[in-house]
């Protein structure tokens, strides 16, 4: 089957993007619907790194070709670019921010030093193995610490998925689920020390059906560490789709 196919999308006025398949445009008063080509063969980039562009359920998006136009979701491009987008239904209205808004906080878009061997990201590449499907987190190599601090009573709780992944030395081109688990420990620092407040362990995953979450209540703390404990120099740990919660 041809990767191009012919479809039918709404046009109000001039458009430049799309929102989880609506195409949204200019205030123009009047709707058409037009023909326009999706091609799926069209790829999209992002500092060498594939974008796999997805809506709010998690399906494929192709872009879209309309009068020689290509036609992106703006949702998939401004948050790989690190932007947040929200549509105002009411005002028919697509909001593109450099800032986060109020309410959660993803840890990719935390503003402080973290400290630690980690590499916060926004590529597929390197968020999503052993089938896993994560648009933004961080990957982190061996044991660290990472560190975060909050005006007191900022967050609730500090959330998300784990991946325990083993790289092979003898072969570094195919990874495989580490044979042991990672502990992972909450402190608070009180007074210049560490008080742990929370330990647990976590099992490799070879596919999405055996991820793990994590859930850390940090209400009223102002100073936490996460550490991760008891990976080698080979095991990667990734924290997907992880956020602090309002």
């Amino acid at each position: 089957m041809s990767a191009i196919k012919k479809g039918a999308i709404i046009v109000a006025g001039i458009v430049s993007v799309f929102a989880g398949g609506v195409v949204i445009g200019s205030a123009a008063p009047a709707q058409q619907v037009v023909q326009a080509v999706k091609d799926a063969s069209l790829k999209v980039t992002k500092d060498g790194s594939y974008l796999t562009m997805r809506d709010q359920n998690g399906r494929v998006l192709s872009p879209l070709i309309y009068n020689g136009v290509t036609y992106l979701p703006v949702r998939t491009i401004g948050e790989g670019l690190g932007l947040t987008v929200n549509y105002d239904q009411q005002k028919r209205e697509v909001q593109v921010n450099t800032k986060q808004p109020e309410g959660d906080l993803r840890l990719v878009d935390y503003k402080g030093r973290l400290g630690g061997n980690v590499l916060l990201s926004l590529v597929d590449k390197d968020l999503n193995v052993a089938d896993t499907d994560f648009s933004h987190g961080a990957v982190i190599k061996g044991n660290t610490k990472l560190a975060f601090s909050f005006p007191e009573g900022s967050y609730r709780s500090f959330e998300s998925d784990i991946v325990v992944v083993y790289q092979d030395p003898n072969n570094k081109t195919k990874k495989s689920s580490s044979k042991k688990n990672i502990t992972l420990r909450a402190f608070e620092v009180v007074n210049g020390k560490e008080v742990a407040f929370f330990s647990d362990t976590y099992k490799p995953m070879k596919s999405s059906d055996e991820g793990e979450h994590v859930s850390i209540r940090i209400e009223g703390k102002k100073e936490i560490r996460i550490a991760v404990e008891g990976a080698d120099g080979y095991t990667k740990v990734i924290f997907g789709d992880a956020f602090f919660r309002k």
